[in-house]
């Protein structure tokens, strides 16, 4: 066995070697994907929380401009 068998896992050594055989468009096409992936994560988790936050603290906001209003 040489160094470099040993440095590096069988399982990834497959993976690489079958990532490695695709054409360049099939790795562009997964990275992309892995991309959009990521974003929509961050915007799920992220941005649509405080998003639903911000639209009640708003109704609110328009209740109370009402309140003063009518007082």
């Amino acid at each position: 066995m040489s160094a470099k068998e040993l440095a590096i896992p069988k399982s990834d050594s497959v993976f690489m070697e079958k990532l490695e055989k695709l054409l360049l468009w099939q790795r562009v096409a997964i990275l992309a994907g892995m991309i959009v992936l990521m974003v929509g994560a961050a915007v799920w988790f992220q941005f649509l929380p405080q998003y639903e936050e911000i639209s009640q603290l708003d109704e609110k906001l328009q209740g109370l401009e009402k309140k003063l209003a009518t007082a």
